[in-house]
């Protein structure tokens, strides 16, 4: 399964290449091993024709114009597999070579188009006949009718049996990357080869009635616009094996087939009056004054739509309002909530007023009380949650471990690779030089220094016979190995590992991308046990921006988070205020607003 920060249609415009070389024999091998363990069709054979030793290959690493960090593995000049997040998935070229490593849902050729536009794949959109199993976040690829080769790489929206239980309507495919797109574009852009398909109707071709209504429409049924992110394709696209398509004498406009049991403005009343409900319902219910700021999109679709009755369907299209902007813009000058806008076409619901005279008047219909018990439910669990999750910040403990040149100091209490406090340390040290009469008889402030403290403490070029108490002390503290435990509530240090090495602070920084646009990046919140994803989530909700989440090159290197736009002041706060870090662990910070270093 797909982690949920992989960042869709990511290829649609282009990206800005930060490395290029030739791939390494190790990596080559490593290589080999993370495509068999991800896609057990391959047999060895395969992979090594996939993954040769003697063909030029390379990997680079790039950006997407949406600020994420993108491997790519090349074989000559054509791009194989791209990686995020330790998942990879292969391109339209690899699949043209290997086609039976994934899945594949079946669609039509004017569905193509917009795919390639940056499009998802909509349910209404798939031959049914051909559905594939597939679990949700499962990698799989598109085709076309009477054609194996793939056109596009995915990942399932839902499972198999929620598509079904959907009644085919809604997202199927969260499309990655197309044949056309800018990563095609990158390699020797062929054409896709003619595959066979196995157990699929031949008369199923673009010269069947259906396909040519679905291209005679296409021109307004759209197959993959979202409204901001939250609803469904319009209905004239749906039904391609199921309804009749009627096409109108310009080809523009499609219609379907059905008797009309209502009028079309009984059917918009009632569908602007579940809106209102369901939007009324969700600011008593759903929305907390700590959910704001809120995005649009993800208003609508974590609480509008999920305060609608089951036995009902809201579809904000079939509103008068049409568009979700247009009815928060009428709620927003109707003072129930306050809308900013940070973009055009994105923006926040930054207020509520509950004490608005509609909201308070607002008598729950009978239908919606099975969902406000649930709610309550829901509420009282994710409380419970939350003080259960509670992030408390660790004790970091500097931690010296006994070298070889000292041993004959620290035995027969320690021996080499031990580790001690500071405290230790000098209580350690005071005590030998106690027991051996090493403080100077003339001037009790130095210590005399006998062959074990010179061979532990100086340097070999230094000949130094005196030191003072403290320097002797600092001089240990200098030279012994240093390590470090982090130690959360309740637990005990016995308990944990010592790591060698000083800890390495949070990194908070910004950087200047192209265009004249900046991203705040933050490395290391894996040290202190922030979870990257979780974090990366509360930023991009706290400020209204996007984020990401993606592995740093290397070994053990760990994850980065990337903001969008300069986000240094908010990011600070949020480690030191909520997370009560100290300023020590937070490198980066210096160049904050003074506000932020105040808190």
């Amino acid at each position: 399964m797909f982690s949920v920060h992989v960042k869709f249609k990511m290829f649609t415009k282009k990206f800005r290449i930060k490395s290029n070389s030739a791939i390494k024999g190790s990596d080559r091998r490593k290589l080999r091993s993370q495509v068999s363990q991800q896609f057990v069709q391959l047999s060895d054979e395969d992979v090594g024709q996939l993954i040769p030793n003697k063909e030029d290959m390379s990997v680079m690493k790039l950006y997407t114009h949406s600020g994420a960090s993108i491997l790519v593995y090349c074989l000559g000049k054509n791009p194989l597999f791209f990686e995020q997040e330790k998942q990879l998935f292969p391109t339209v070229y690899t699949l043209w070579k290997c086609p039976n490593i994934l899945a594949y849902f079946t669609t039509w050729p004017p569905v193509l188009e917009k795919l390639k536009g940056g499009a998802d794949l909509m349910l209404p959109g798939v031959v049914a006949s051909s559905l594939p199993a597939v679990g949700k976040g499962d990698v799989c690829g598109i085709n076309l009718v009477g054609n194996q080769a793939a056109v596009a790489i995915g990942v399932a929206h839902w499972s198999t049996e929620d598509m079904i239980a959907s009644g085919m309507r809604g997202k199927g495919v969260l499309t990655l990357h197309t044949y056309g797109d800018q990563l095609w574009a990158y390699g020797d852009k062929s054409s896709p080869p003619e595959i066979p398909m196995e157990g699929v109707d031949p008369s199923l071709s673009t010269t069947t009635d259906d396909a040519q209504q679905v291209a005679g429409g296409a021109g307004e049924c759209s197959m993959g616009d979202d409204l901001e992110g939250a609803t469904q394709v319009a209905d004239c696209s749906s039904g391609v094996n199921q309804l009749s398509l009627d096409v109108s004498d310009n080809g523009n406009d499609c219609e379907v087939e059905e008797v009309e049991e209502e009028s079309m403005e009984e059917k918009i009343e009632k569908m602007d009056n579940l809106l209102m409900q369901c939007f009324l319902f969700s600011l008593k219910t759903s929305v907390k004054k700590s959910n704001l700021p809120l995005l649009a999109s993800t208003f609508y679709a974590q609480h509008i739509q999920k305060c609608c009755p089951a036995n009902k369907s809201l579809d904000i299209k079939k509103s008068s309002y049409k568009k979700l902007s247009k009815f928060l813009q009428i709620m927003n000058d109707r003072g129930l909530v306050e809308i900013k806008e940070h973009s055009k076409g994105v923006s926040s619901i930054v207020g509520i007023d509950k004490s608005h005279d509609d909201l308070r008047s607002f008598v729950v219909p009978e239908e919606f009380e099975r969902l406000r018990a649930a709610a309550a439910v829901a509420d009282e669990v994710a409380k419970q949650e939350e003080t259960a999750h509670t992030y408390q910040p660790p004790e970091v403990i500097e931690m010296l471990g006994v070298t070889s040149a000292m041993l004959p100091i620290f035995q027969p209490s320690y021996k080499k690779g031990s580790w001690l406090v500071r405290n230790m340390v000098k209580e350690v040290v005071t005590q030998y030089i106690k027991e051996n009469q090493l403080v100077d008889i003339n001037d009790t402030s130095m210590i005399v220094l006998d062959p074990h403290l010179s061979d532990a403490i100086l340097n070999k070029s230094e000949y130094i016979t005196h030191l003072k108490w403290d320097q002797v002390f600092a001089r240990f503290y200098e030279k012994m190995q240093a390590g470090y435990q982090v130690l959360f509530p309740g637990e005990a240090p016995c308990s944990k590992t010592v790591k060698k090495g000083r800890i390495q602070p949070i990194n908070i920084k910004i950087e200047q991308k192209a265009g004249n646009k900046k991203v705040t990046l933050v490395n290391n919140l894996e040290t202190f046990s922030i979870d990257p994803k979780q974090f990366s989530h509360e930023v991009q909700v706290g400020v209204a921006t996007s984020t990401s989440v993606s592995s740093l090159p290397g070994k053990n290197a760990g994850v980065q988070v990337l903001v969008q736009g300069n986000k240094m002041d908010y990011i600070a706060s949020l480690l030191i205020d909520k997370y009560g870090l100290p300023r020590k662990y937070i490198s980066g910070i210096e160049k904050a607003s003074k506000s932020a270093k105040k808190r």
